[in-house]
């Protein structure tokens, strides 16, 4: 039933106007990816005419992982990673479940619960070989582009233990494929009760004084896609 309310709604959004599909593999336990699939295979828009995001990091619930997937240390907090292989894998799961050639943009999905048990140069090592694969599926046309999907990431001060620096994932970006690099999209909580998009000063680009997340991503050239809009309905 709640598929059949989803479809509708994706229906009606589709045929109102409304172009860009935000999901993530484990939303739902994969059937999101898929009911979306499902009605992208009827619709009557050309592919070129949605833009079609998901989000890969959490283990999905219920889904059965090949063995050695996840090598030990990958996984943290018991339902996180971001190794390689486990990114290909999801990203390889995802396409099947939409069934699409290629998403417009595979986001890492709150990144910065790798934090919780890393220290931040090993946090950055495996940033870097995420972004090491994501440039390789973005060569093969397998994503138009990549990015970051944060909760909380961006809303806290560089002092804290999840905080993501903005400019140093550029870097990594750019040491890995300079100007050409694919890394453009990050989606953050923006909305009337979690202000600090705008309003925290919280990073650097180039150099001090620190700006907003949504100066720094302005600078940087990136998209900003605002999630949590209404605060999961709050408002």
């Amino acid at each position: 039933a709640a598929d059949e309310t989803y479809a509708a709604a994706l229906q009606a959004a589709l045929a109102g106007g409304i172009n860009l599909i935000d999901t993530a593999i484990n939303y739902r336990g994969q059937r999101s990816e898929r009911m979306i699939g499902r009605v992208l295979a009827v619709s009557p828009l050309p592919r070129e005419q949605v833009f079609v995001c998901t989000k890969a990091g959490f283990v999905p619930e219920g889904m059965s992982l090949p063995a050695g997937l996840i090598r030990p240390g990958d996984l943290v907090a018991g339902c996180h990673s971001m190794s390689p292989v486990f990114l290909a894998h999801q990203l390889h799961t995802s396409l099947d479940n939409l069934g699409l050639e290629a998403v417009d943009v595979f986001y890492l999905h709150n990144p910065e619960t790798q934090q919780a048990e890393l220290s931040r140069e090993e946090f950055y090592r495996r940033v870097q070989a995420a972004f090491v694969v994501l440039e390789k599926m973005a060569d093969q046309g397998r994503i138009g582009s990549y990015g970051i999907a944060t909760w909380s990431g961006l809303r806290v001060p560089p002092d804290a233990a999840d905080y993501l620096d903005l400019n140093r994932m550029v870097a990594i970006a750019r040491s890995l494929a300079g100007e050409a690099h694919h890394f453009r999209f990050v989606q953050m909580p923006y909305n009337l009760g979690m202000p600090e998009a705008y309003a925290l000063l919280n990073q650097t680009v180039e150099k001090p004084p620190y700006v907003s997340p949504l100066n720094a991503a302005f600078r940087l050239g990136w998209h900003t896609i605002a999630s949590a809009s209404l605060m999961s309905g709050h408002l």
